[in-house]
């Protein structure tokens, strides 16, 4: 069975982790990232483990897109993990979220 997780609120850096499914120990075969991202600008990305990703090119399965690889979007999303990792953004919400844990 195959796993797919979506993290276009929970994703890069906002559960003290890069993704959210990192605080289960899982991993997802299929990994979807919007919102977080893209901070703002409309950037959306799936990413896949190597046996997804052979098994849709020897179904034929293709990603068609109007927008695929655009220059403007990459560089915003390369900019937003830049400074995620810079700005110790994941340590930072891991922090706060034990605040607010212990605030409740």
């Amino acid at each position: 069975m195959l796993t797919m997780m979506d993290e276009a609120q929970t994703g890069v850096g906002r559960t003290g982790h890069m993704f959210a499914f990192e605080n289960e120990g899982a991993v997802p075969d299929i990994l979807t990232l919007s919102k977080t991202l893209g901070c703002g600008l409309p950037l959306t990305s799936v990413s896949t483990t190597a046996e997804v990703e052979q098994g849709c090119k020897e179904a034929g399965f293709l990603w068609p897109t109007t927008h695929l690889n655009g220059p403007l979007t990459a560089a915003v999303g390369n900019k937003v993990l830049e400074i995620v990792e810079l700005d110790n953004i994941c340590q930072h919400a891991a922090k706060r979220g034990a605040q607010l844990r212990e605030g409740l």
